[in-house]
């Protein structure tokens, strides 16, 4: 949970400085959890395909 609150924290703009740490500490999170952090992107915006909990370029790209 930590991990996915540090990352929305990224995704609002409280800090840039952590996205490619939390980029490479997504690769270590649950499907549930990426399911999650899909979620947050697309309804901030950033994210525009389908919530699958399956982490890919696209999601990478809305991550950053």
């Amino acid at each position: 949970m930590k991990r996915i609150l540090s990352i929305l924290a990224v995704v609002l703009g409280v800090t840039t400085f952590a996205v490619s740490a939390q980029a490479a500490d997504i690769r270590h999170m649950s499907r549930s959890e990426i399911q999650s952090v899909q979620q947050a992107l697309a309804d901030g915006g950033f994210y525009r395909y389908g919530v699958d909990g399956k982490w890919g370029p696209y999601s990478d790209a809305a991550l950053r």
